[in-house]
């Protein structure tokens, strides 16, 4: 019984430690060019790009966590190296992504859109409403 017990923590284990190590290839892989939600600018888009995989992956990593036997596994030290690591190259991306945002020069771009005219009212012809 024991044994069987073991194995299921070990196929947990193996189970999260698979995603955390896909979500470290996507994110290699796709980091120069993401899959950018609609309706998103490409900075804003990558930046919640990068906080969907960190999400999925600490959902994960995080239900493993809060198990004590899973916790006090050996290969769970492992996991969780992973995970940091993983963690720390993701931060980093979100970080230069809010570095790139910040750094746009919107100010005169911002000047000129506001003192565009919006609307013109034509006051020598009566407006009628019917």
């Amino acid at each position: 019984m024991i044994t069987k017990l073991s194995e299921k923590y070990d196929r947990v284990l193996r189970y999260c430690e698979k995603e955390v190590d896909k979500i470290t290839k996507m994110f290699k892989r796709q980091r120069e060019d993401p899959p950018l939600p609609r309706n998103y600018s490409p900075v804003a888009g990558r930046i919640k790009w990068s906080r969907c995989l960190m999400h999925n992956m600490t959902e994960t990593v995080e239900s493993v966590c809060a198990h004590p036997v899973l916790r006090a596994l050996p290969a769970s030290a492992d996991m969780m190296r992973k995970y940091s690591n993983t963690r720390s190259l993701i931060h980093n991306y979100e970080e230069t992504m809010k570095a790139v945002w910040m750094n746009q020069n919107v100010s005169k771009i911002i000047y000129f859109t506001l003192k565009e005219t919006l609307s013109t009212a034509n006051i020598s012809r009566p407006i009628i409403v019917k």
